[in-house]
């Protein structure tokens, strides 16, 4: 019987059964994968850029489409951290004091006779210039979120606090100046223009730690404030009561003149004046004692409210130094980050997190931070819902770039195995 030997077969490798199927289903997903990707960049625009300052434009790019503000509403925004907007609003703000300051000055009798014109130019300059700006925020605003639309945005924000503030600080002497009526005085509605002071960053932190003091202690303030109401109606009532009989006194002919009496003895202004008989000097040295509890209670509070927000502080810059000396990258701090009411609620409750939770806490935030800078185009310090949006668009699309490019890494495993197949089939004849 003559030797024969049966030529061995490869084994089908594990995922090659019906491998004509599994290539054609590799061309669906080349195909797939060409239409995303071409889909992918047709959808991809750049940011935009400033056709002037007061609007913007986009041009094509590789990155995701995100309007961003123009750069006189960033120059304009009290919030934003850009340095063209930090150094106009301290300009604006040296503007303002040397402005009051010659309006203090020229109420003195002898500068009014010496220097009337200097007054006067510099007023109209002053008031130029506010004029200037009020109409350059009237123009932007739209750009804001709050106040979208070329004509409801704008009344909006003519009916607004900031508006108002400005409005009356910048008008009056162009009322004055170009009317022909006789009114009144307004020259001292200048000093409105110190009001805007409290939008520039500085202020707004101090203004937000006030806040957070009386908001956090309000229950005990709220108390005081009843107390001292209660011991002024009571106070006054046994005053009147217990009024010098012997001598008609204005100052205790009615329960209204005995409230203003002992409002002035609790706060420590003085008290009732002439021969007074013993019960009516006893009240009034219940009402001196009084006054000390009634003033004691809430100054104290204060103390420890602010003592609290000083060591959040304080917590605060130590938590920015760490974080500073371990990624030696760090930006401005915005206004955000500053007022944090859960680390104040933390400190006047007593509670303190271990290290560990502050290193993690510390590394979220800086993961955190670094998506937020991302998405802030315009450094405004604030992210509105548009660039919300653009964030979740160019999200989905880096979502369908790599699913993308995990289908072109299928398509190459598929082709690895085909070839590892052909070298099986082609060893297996050779054997």
């Amino acid at each position: 019987m003559a030797n024969e030997t049966t030529p061995l077969v490869a084994r089908p490798a594990p995922g090659s059964k019906n491998r004509a199927s599994g290539t054609t289903g590799s061309h669906a997903r080349k195909r797939r994968s060409t239409m995303r990707s071409k889909k992918h960049k047709a959808t991809k625009t750049g940011p935009p850029v400033l056709g002037n300052i007061f609007e913007a434009k986009d041009e094509p790019s590789s990155r995701p489409e995100r309007r961003v503000k123009s750069w006189m509403y960033t120059l304009l925004n009290p919030k934003s951290l850009q340095l063209h907007a930090v150094i106009f609003k301290y300009f604006i703000a040296t503007i303002i004091v040397a402005d009051f300051l010659f309006y203090v000055v020229s109420t003195e009798p002898v500068y009014q006779k010496e220097l009337p014109p200097l007054f006067a130019w510099e007023e109209a300059i002053t008031s130029y210039l506010f004029l200037f700006e009020y109409i350059a925020r009237l123009w932007t605003i739209t750009e804001h979120h709050k106040y979208r639309g070329q004509i409801t945005g704008r009344l909006k924000y003519l009916v607004s606090y900031s508006a108002l503030i400005d409005l009356f600080a910048t008008m009056p002497y162009f009322v004055e100046e170009f009317t022909t009526y006789e009114l009144p005085q307004l020259t001292y509605l200048r000093t409105f223009r110190l009001f805007r002071i409290l939008k520039t960053n500085s202020f707004m932190k101090a203004g937000d730690a006030v806040r957070r003091v009386l908001y956090y202690n309000r229950q005990i303030m709220t108390l005081s404030v009843f107390v001292g109401l209660y011991m002024i109606l009571f106070t006054s009532l046994l005053m009147y009561q217990l009024r010098p009989r012997e001598t008609e006194s204005k100052e205790f002919e009615s329960i209204p003149s005995t409230m203003y009496l002992a409002t002035l003895m609790l706060t420590g202004q003085g008290g009732p004046e002439g021969d007074l008989p013993w019960y009516t000097k006893a009240v009034v040295l219940v009402t001196s004692a009084f006054s000390i509890g009634m003033f004691a209670i809430p100054v104290s509070m204060l103390t420890w409210g602010f003592e609290a927000e000083a060591e959040r502080c304080a917590k605060r810059s130590r938590q920015l130094a760490k974080r500073e000396a371990s990624t030696n990258n760090i930006d401005d701090v915005s206004t955000d980050e500053y007022s944090t009411d859960e680390d104040y609620q933390k400190i006047i409750a007593g509670v303190e997190s271990s290290s560990s939770s502050d290193g993690d806490d510390s590394a979220i935030a800086r993961v955190m931070k670094a998506a937020f800078d991302t998405s802030d185009v315009d450094g405004s310090g604030s992210i509105s819902f548009e660039e919300f949006m653009k964030l979740s668009q160019s999200r989905t699309l880096e979502a369908a770039s790599l699913e993308g490019r995990v289908a072109v890494l299928e398509d190459k495993l598929d082709e690895a195995i085909d070839k590892i197949d052909k070298l099986c089939k082609h060893f297996a004849v050779r054997t």
